[in-house]
């Protein structure tokens, strides 16, 4: 007789003909699979950047770009920019961590069928953005570069080397 351990172990749904599925089934399910590929992203890549996102000061629009490119966040999640991001620097200064990290909004709105004034939604946004962090502690994004104001202006830290993936 084997011995198993159900502290930390992964749960799904068992499937069977005739079971009825909830909403809360199906968000469980898709639970399930999310966290089952943020596991295996950290367990065999890590987390940081995988390629591209490179990035440069834009001093005219003292704005960040952020090239196309994909990363792992420290909890497991894939970013991935297909286009150029540009954030807003602060008019006040500083020094910023640049952060990658993963939004969610939700679109494509229903009414709720039960008449009530509830709104739903029919789809998930899963997209990225950039903040500016004063810290290195990112719990869910990725850091890909420190900026800070000068003299001259806005420059990168050529010092600050992101986290890559190996």
């Amino acid at each position: 007789m084997s011995e198993h351990s159900t502290r930390d172990a992964a749960q799904r749904i068992h499937f069977f003909t005739g079971r009825l599925l909830t909403a809360d089934d199906l968000h469980r399910e898709q639970n399930y699979q999310r966290d089952r590929q943020r596991r295996h992203n950290l367990a065999f890549l890590g987390w940081g950047v995988a390629r591209g996102l490179g990035v440069r000061v834009d001093a005219e629009s003292q704005s960040v770009l952020v090239a196309p490119g994909a990363a792992i966040a420290p909890d497991g999640e894939e970013l991935h920019v297909v286009a150029p991001l540009r954030t807003k620097l602060p008019a006040e200064g500083g020094t910023w961590l640049v952060v990658l990290q993963r939004q969610e909004s939700p679109i494509d709105p229903t009414p709720s069928p039960s008449g009530t004034d509830h709104q739903d939604f029919n789809t998930i946004l899963e997209d990225v953005g950039l903040s500016l962090a004063s810290s290195e502690n990112c719990a869910h994004g990725v850091p890909l570069a420190r900026v800070r104001r000068g003299r001259s202006g806005w420059v990168r830290d050529p010092k600050f080397r992101a986290r890559r993936i190996k």
